[in-house]
């Protein structure tokens, strides 16, 4: 066999007719908008924070808290960071960008902030009645 006809036994990509040439942008249009839905429910990482349920809402909050105090105490009872550390400014600096990753991992900064406001009114509550 020579190469020629082995070359021509293959077809490419390029020698198919796409289906969207076949489309008018009206249903390309839907076709886009139909992915990017699906993507979205698909992908919770994508879902507007202000548009959970409440029901939803408090049970993210639950399991990134969870998650919160799963890494912070493995990075509590590790002593990586004094092996790694020179001196006590640079284990503070590095145990610092430690916390600030877990506390910015993914979505979690949001559900901390509810953590802290949430606090804050207690302890407000708690001040004013004493």
């Amino acid at each position: 066999m020579s190469s020629n006809n082995v070359n021509s036994t293959f077809l490419l990509e390029s020698d198919y007719e796409k289906p969207e040439d076949y489309l008018t942008e009206r249903e390309k249009k839907i076709i886009e908008k139909t992915n990017d839905l699906a993507y979205k429910a698909n992908n919770p990482r994508t879902i507007d924070f202000f548009h959970l349920s409440l029901t939803d809402l408090l049970k993210n909050w639950s399991n990134n808290m969870q998650a919160i105090m799963i890494d912070l105490t493995e990075t509590l009872y590790v002593n990586e960071y004094i092996r790694k550390t020179d001196n006590i400014y640079q284990f503070i600096v590095v145990f610092a960008y430690k916390l600030w990753e877990i506390f910015t991992k993914e979505f979690r900064i949001m559900y901390f902030g509810m953590t802290l406001v949430f606090i804050s009114i207690l302890i407000y509550f708690v001040n004013i009645s004493g």
